[in-house]
């Protein structure tokens, strides 16, 4: 338990000590930005996947060069024995599509592995190549598609379709998603993974600092369970 809270308090140690900000040398003041975030999430779900049981901190550093981002995140549990999350992405921009590498390493306080050990057959990550498209000023949808190119042995597939609204100063999605192949999501089911909504409010504190309220709730036809979590985020 000590080492977990001591996890957390890392986390909130490194957000105060960085602020929403870029990087302002020369040439590069307008092409490179440095961004930060915390939320505060009541639980953790990802995909229709209930991945906590009780509340979690997940932390986000991002640098960005033109179309260009690479950032890392990261999730700790407020409970103990609960796993743990650090996630490395690379994303590239092009009009309205956007395509991403993304690394999930996922442990727990009495399986730490090496970060670095990338072994076909053993290993704590699962690397996935992700595709997605909005054009929400012409089209109310966006799309998006991913595959498991290492870390699964069944290469799972998962798609995902939202119909985005702005609701007054409310952004609502309605969202569903689908795997065709058993294995990573669930054993034993292909199907649904999440039918649900969500409800995003940013609200402008000044110039560098905007808090993120976010309400969402689904159903997961997978394991015929219904789940909602609120989210309060610092960027």
């Amino acid at each position: 338990m000590k080492k977990n809270y001591s996890q957390v308090l890392c986390l909130i140690l490194l957000q105060c000590l960085f602020v929403k900000s870029a990087v302002s040398q020369d040439s590069l003041a307008t092409k490179v930005e440095l961004n930060v975030g915390i939320d505060f999430a009541s639980q953790y779900v990802w995909r229709g996947l209930v991945l906590t049981e009780g509340p979690v901190i997940q932390s986000t550093a991002e640098i960005t060069l033109n179309n260009w981002n690479f950032g890392l995140w990261g999730s700790v549990s407020l409970m103990a024995r609960e796993n743990k999350e650090l996630d490395a992405y690379l994303n590239y921009n092009f009009k309205n599509f956007e395509f991403t590498v993304i690394d999930y390493f996922v442990y727990s306080d009495s399986l730490t592995p090496s970060y670095f050990k990338y072994q076909k057959e053993n290993s704590a990550h699962t690397i996935e190549i992700t595709g997605a498209f909005a054009d929400l000023e012409k089209f109310p949808f966006r799309f998006l598609a991913g595959v498991n190119v290492f870390g699964d042995s069944t290469n799972s597939t998962y798609f995902e379709a939202a119909w985005c609204k702005q609701l007054g100063q409310t952004d609502v999605e309605l969202v569903a998603g689908y795997t065709p192949q058993t294995g990573y999501y669930d054993e034993s089911k292909n199907g649904f993974t999440t039918i649900g909504a969500n409800f995003h409010r940013e609200i402008t504190l000044n110039e560098q600092i905007a808090l993120n309220l976010k309400f969402s709730v689904f159903y997961s036809p997978l394991i015929k369970q219904t789940h909602f979590a609120i989210i309060i985020g610092l960027y």
